[in-house]
């Protein structure tokens, strides 16, 4: 999660904030990894039909990334 008092101020002047953009890629790089991760566990071998959605917590200043995806095996066709 992002939190970031300094970083909103700047995004509310419509400025685009780096060090903002970067942690949010950040974000979402770790919650692919662990989605990743998950399919392994589960003995997949491919994610497919993945979404990404950004949420806020109501009363604080946090940003939360969640990916979405269905883990499946793949297997070669002869």
């Amino acid at each position: 999660m992002i939190t970031d008092t300094k970083t909103m101020l700047v995004d509310a002047f419509g400025i685009a904030s780096d060090s903002y953009s970067k942690k949010m890629k950040e974000a979402k790089e770790e919650a692919i990894l662990d989605m990743i991760r998950e399919s392994i566990d589960k003995g997949g071998n491919a994610v497919v039909g993945i979404s990404f959605d950004y949420i806020t917590f109501a009363g604080s200043n946090m940003i939360g990334v969640s990916v979405v995806g269905t883990s499946v095996v793949i297997e070669d066709v002869k």
